[in-house]
C-alpha cells in the first residue's frame, strides 16, 4: 500500500502525536508499504527509517525548530505574544501558514490511502482539499469541541469551527480518537458521522531510561507532562504539596515538561519543588523509574487521556492521581492499578507513601497489551483495509 500521512508534528518532535505516528509509519515501512509523510520543518525531503519525509515550512515563519528546540524562555515569550495577538484573528490555528505549502506537496504524492493527524487541525484541511481516497482522520485533541484551550478565537470562529469539522468528518472514511469520552462527545455533536468514529488507544512509546536525575535521598514525587492553566492546572497539586511539606520535610516535587502559562503559579518556586522543564525522553523515563511516586493531574475535559499515563503504568511505580472533575478520564483509565492513591489530603498521601506498594510485572504486561505498537497498528490496519499486521 502507498500511504500518505499529513501531520504537522513528526520526529524528531517530542510531542505524543509525533511519537505515535513516527512509530506507526516506520512499522508499516518495515513491512514493505510505501510510506510518505508531509510534516512541518525546514524545506527538505529525507528518508528516515524507510519513511519518505517531506518537510515543508509555513510561508510566514520558519518551522525548522517546531517541537521545542528553541530555548524555553524564548518559546514562552513567542507563545505569549501569539496568544495575545495573532491567535485572536487567525484561523484555524497556529499552523495556518503551513496549509498551502503542505497542500501543494501532498498533491504531488501518489497514494492509495491518506491519514491526517491533529492537533493542530490544519492537516485535516489539507485532507479535505485532496482528491478522494481512503481517508482516516486521526484526532489527538478535539477542535471545535475543545473549550478549555481553544486553538483559535472561538467567539469569532465557533460556528465556522463546527461547520468545518462536520465537513471533515463527513468526508472521512474513518475517524480515530484515543478516548471513549471523545468518541461519545463527537457522536453527540456530529450524529451523522457517529458510525465511523472508533477508539484507538494511546501508544506506549517509552525509551530506555538514562541516568537517574533525582537525588539519592528523600522521597520524590514526579510529574511528567505539559501544564496548562485551563486544562491541567498544577494549583491543587501545589496546595497539596505545601501541606505534605509541612508534615514531612523530606518530600520533594519534580516537574518534568513544559509549564506553559502556569509559570506564574510557580514563581517564586516553592521550597521543595524542582522545575526541570523539557528534558530528553530518556531523562523523563529515568525520573519515572526512580520516583517514589508519580503524580497525575487529571484533565479538565472528558475528551482526552493523557498519553503519559500509559508510560506511568509502564514505569511500574506508585501513582498519586488528582482528579479535577467527576468524569475525569484518568480515574477510569487507572481503575484497578495496584498502587494507586486518589489524593484527598496530605495524611492519606503520606500513609500511601509509607505503604510502599509494589506493581507486579505480570499485571503491567497485561494492562499494557492494548497500548503496545502491534495492537495500535492492528487497529489502524483494520481501518485501512491492510491484511494481517503481525
Amino acid at each position: 500500500m502507498k500511504l500518505l500521512i499529513v501531520t504537522y508534528l513528526y520526529a524528531p518532535d517530542r510531542s505524543p502525536r509525533a511519537y505515535r505516528w513516527t512509530a506507526l509509519a516506520e512499522r508499516w515501512a518495515a513491512k514493505g508499504h510505501e510510506i510518505s509523510v508531509v510534516a512541518a520543518g525546514a524545506a527538505v525531503t529525507e528518508k528516515r527509517n524507510g519513511v519518505t519525509v517531506h518537510r515543508v515550512p509555513g510561508w510566514l515563519r520558519s518551522t525548522a525548530t517546531a517541537g521545542g528546540s528553541r530555548p524555553i524562555a524564548r518559546r514562552s515569550l513567542l507563545k505569549a505574544v501569539y496568544d495575545r495577538t495573532l491567535k485572536r484573528v487567525l484561523w484555524p490555528d497556529y499552523a495556518f501558514d503551513w496549509y498551502l505549502p503542505a497542500l501543494r506537496r501532498a498533491r504531488a504524492i501518489e497514494a492509495d490511502a491518506l491519514v491526517t493527524v491533529s492537533h493542530p487541525f490544519t492537516p485535516h484541511l489539507v485532507g479535505l482539499a485532496l482528491p478522494s481516497r481512503c481517508w482516516i482522520v486521526d484526532i489527538g485533541d478535539p477542535f471545535s469541541l475543545l473549550e478549555e484551550t481553544p486553538l483559535n478565537n472561538s467567539a469569532l470562529y465557533g460556528t465556522l469551527n463546527r461547520r468545518t469539522e462536520r465537513r471533515v468528518l463527513a468526508r472521512a472514511d474513518s475517524v480515530a480518537v484515543t478516548a471513549e469520552g471523545a468518541r461519545a462527545a463527537y457522536a453527540k455533536a456530529f450524529p451523522e458521522s457517529a458510525g465511523k468514529i472508533t477508539v484507538v488507544p494511546p501508544l506506549l512509546s517509552l525509551p530506555d531510561p538514562g541516568p537517574n536525575p533525582l537525588p539519592a535521598d528523600g522521597e520524590h514525587l514526579v510529574f511528567v507532562g505539559t501544564l496548562y492553566r485551563a486544562l491541567r492546572n498544577p494549583a491543587p497539586l501545589l496546595a497539596l504539596f505545601r501541606e505534605l511539606r509541612r508534615k514531612r520535610a523530606t518530600v520533594a516535587l519534580h516537574f518534568f515538561g513544559d509549564i506553559h502559562d502556569c509559570r506564574e503559579l510557580l514563581d517564586p518556586i516553592p521550597e521543595g519543588v524542582h522545575v526541570h522543564g523539557p528534558v530528553p525522553r530518556s531523562t523523563a523515563a529515568a525520573a519515572m523509574r526512580h520516583a517514589t511516586a508519580l503524580v497525575n493531574i487529571g484533565n479538565a475535559t472528558p475528551h482526552q487521556i493523557p498519553s503519559k499515563l500509559v508510560e506511568y503504568v509502564a514505569a511500574a511505580r506508585p501513582i498519586i492521581n488528582l482528579a479535577v472533575s467527576p468524569n475525569d478520564t484518568s480515574t477510569s483509565f487507572l481503575k484497578g492499578h495496584p498502587a494507586l492513591c486518589d489524593a484527598r489530603d496530605a495524611d492519606a498521601v503520606l500513609q500511601f507513601l509509607d505503604e510502599k506498594r509494589s506493581v507486579p510485572a505480570d499485571w503491567v504486561d497485561r494492562f499494557l497489551a492494548p497500548y503496545r505498537l502491534d495492537a495500535v497498528a492492528a487497529a489502524y490496519d483494520r481501518l485501512l483495509g491492510i491484511g494481517n499486521s503481525q
